[in-house]
């Protein structure tokens, strides 16, 4: 896996072939095989499914992102049809 230029929060767990680029991970989060996140913030509590891709996104607390999602330049929150 390869974090640049990003805050990782605490308990964060980061699966493997994972790239997270100019983001910040709050407390908590977990980023399942093969995902990448660039320019993107990352609440509390989130999860991502393998292999999805976030680009330029605001991830709200406790969402999970679908396995194989490939969002850009979106506002995630629960009520937006995520798990």
């Amino acid at each position: 896996s390869t974090v640049k230029r990003s805050v990782i929060g605490r308990n964060c767990k980061i699966g493997s072939n994972v790239k997270i680029l100019n983001s910040v991970l709050m407390d908590n989060v977990k980023v399942a095989d093969g995902c990448y996140i660039q320019n993107c913030v990352v609440a509390s509590g989130c999860q991502m499914l393998e292999q999805s891709s976030l680009r330029d996104c605001h991830v709200a607390a406790n969402v999970v992102v679908k396995e194989d999602a490939d969002e850009k330049g979106e506002v995630l929150c629960k009520d937006k049809g995520r798990e």
